[in-house]
């Protein structure tokens, strides 16, 4: 698959979610150019019928295969091809004998995904200075709300 082609189909994946795609065409093509010309990157794809039902895109260094960027199309959901993707990618690593690194994820249902196969998981703290309380009771409302529903 080439590099446009691949970000074609990664923008479904935001497009579906109504979500501006995180990585704009030029940026994608100054990391793929640089990570192609360098000989350490590699897309797959998951193909159903006709249609891509997956990509993903890795990268990789001399210690770790990077799970950078991908997903599932719309309507290819069930088909469990995204993991088989990501199988791939870490029998790449493998092969190679490097680490994997999934790059984490906030979104639950994605960091379960990528627990499932192993991962562990890294906390990190988001540390920053607001000098409005009504931005900080407005924050904690929520989450506190979050919590209220998950109960």
């Amino acid at each position: 698959m080439d590099p446009e082609d691949f970000y074609a189909e990664h923008a479904k994946v935001f497009e579906r979610q109504g979500l501006p795609v995180p990585v704009g065409r030029e940026l994608w093509a100054r990391l793929y150019r640089a990570a192609s010309k360098n000989g350490c990157c590699k897309i797959l794809r998951s193909k159903a019928g006709e249609g891509v039902a997956s990509v993903l895109f890795l990268v990789w260094d001399e210690r770790s295969v990077y799970h950078l960027m991908g997903g599932t199309m719309p309507g290819f959901n069930g088909l469990e091809t995204y993991n088989a993707l990501t199988w791939n990618g870490i029998t790449l690593a493998h092969d190679k004998g490097l680490s994997y690194d999934f790059e984490g994820s906030m979104i639950k249902r994605i960091s379960k995904s990528f627990r499932e196969f192993g991962g562990d998981p890294k906390l990190y703290f988001r540390i920053r200075k607001v000098f409005d309380p009504e931005v900080v009771r407005t924050e904690a409302e929520r989450q506190i709300a979050r919590l209220e529903v998950g109960w």
